[in-house]
C-alpha cells in the first residue's frame, strides 16, 4: 500500500513539474470560407479575390498573424499532397504562382501568404477526408417531406424540448462578403455567434432525424467529429516540444469542432482572432 502511494505521489509530482515547466502552445484558429469552387452546400461567392483591394486585405491579415511568429501553419489539404504543396510553396516564395482559378484556394492565397511572411519553410497538410452520409440524409429528408403537414406538426410537438430549439441565429442578418472587408468577415466566421450556428447544423439538427430515421443523424454527427478528431491527431503528430505558436487554417465548420479538442487539452491555449486583428 505504501509503495502504491509512493508511486502515485511521484507520478503526480512529475506531472505537475512538467506542466509547470512546459508553456502551453498558443493556437490561432483561423476558420475560413473556401475561396475556390467547392461542393459545400453553402459556398461563399468571392469573385473579386484577385482585385487590388482584396489582395491588400489578405496581405494585412497575413501580416497580423505573422507578427505572432508562428512555428507551424496547418491547412485543409490531404497529407498525400504534401510534396506537391512544398513544391508550389517554393514557387510562391519567388512569385512563381500565377493568379488563376487553379491557385485561388485559401491554402495558396492565405496559408502560403502567412507562411512566407513568417519565414516558414512549409505549410502542413493535415486534413483527413471522410464521406458524410448525404445520400441517407436526403432519403430521410424525402421521407419527412412526404409526411402530411398536420402529422408532421404533431411529431415535432412531441419532441423533447432540446429537439424543438429553432436555429439560434437568423442567417439573413449574417454579413455578406461583398459588403464588408475580409477582416470583418473573418472575425464573423470565428465569432461565438457563427460557431453556435454551425454546431446547430452539425450537432443539434441532425439529432432530430432520430424521429424519422433510426441512425442517420447520429451517424452524420459522429463521422464529422471523427474526421475532425483525425485532423487534430494529424496536427499533434506534426508538433514538437519547441513549438510555441501554431496557426490552423481550416473551414469554419472544422475549427468549431477543433476548438473543442484544443480547449480540452492541457497543452494548448486558444488565441482569439479578434485580439490578433487589433
Amino acid at each position: 500500500m505504501k509503495r502504491q502511494i509512493y508511486f502515485l505521489t511521484l507520478g503526480l509530482f512529475i506531472s505537475n513539474f512538467l506542466m509547470g515547466q512546459t508553456p502551453k502552445i498558443k493556437v490561432v484558429l483561423v476558420g475560413t470560407f473556401h475561396f475556390g469552387a467547392t461542393s459545400d452546400a453553402n459556398s461563399t461567392k468571392f469573385p473579386d479575390l484577385f482585385s487590388k483591394n482584396r489582395q491588400l486585405q489578405l496581405d494585412t491579415i497575413a501580416h497580423k498573424i505573422s507578427l505572432l511568429q508562428p512555428d507551424k501553419i496547418f491547412v485543409e489539404n490531404d497529407p498525400s499532397r504534401q510534396n506537391r504543396l512544398d513544391s508550389l510553396f517554393e514557387l510562391y516564395k519567388i512569385n512563381g504562382l500565377p493568379d488563376t482559378i487553379k491557385f485561388r484556394s485559401e491554402t495558396y492565397q492565405l496559408g502560403f501568404r502567412m507562411a512566407k511572411k513568417a519565414n516558414l519553410k512549409k505549410v502542413f497538410a493535415v486534413d483527413y477526408p471522410m464521406e458524410l452520409p448525404f445520400s441517407e440524409l436526403r432519403e430521410a429528408q424525402q421521407s419527412i417531406g412526404s409526411i402530411p403537414e398536420d402529422s408532421l406538426k404533431k411529431i415535432i410537438q412531441n419532441f423533447p424540448t432540446f429537439f424543438q430549439q429553432p436555429k439560434p441565429y437568423d442567417e439573413k442578418k449574417f454579413p455578406q462578403l461583398s459588403a464588408t472587408t475580409l477582416r470583418n468577415y473573418f472575425l464573423f466566421i470565428n465569432s461565438k455567434t457563427y460557431r453556435y450556428d454551425l454546431m446547430y447544423d452539425y450537432l443539434q439538427q441532425p439529432m432530430t432525424f432520430k424521429y424519422f430515421s433510426k441512425s442517420v443523424g447520429i451517424k452524420y454527427t459522429s463521422i464529422w467529429y471523427e474526421r475532425n478528431l483525425n485532423i487534430f491527431n494529424n496536427i499533434l503528430l506534426n508538433l514538437s516540444n519547441q513549438d510555441k505558436t501554431i496557426v490552423i487554417l481550416f473551414g469554419g465548420a472544422h475549427t468549431a469542432v477543433l476548438r473543442q479538442y484544443f480547449e480540452n487539452h492541457q497543452s494548448f491555449e486558444i488565441v482569439e482572432l479578434d485580439t490578433v486583428f487589433k
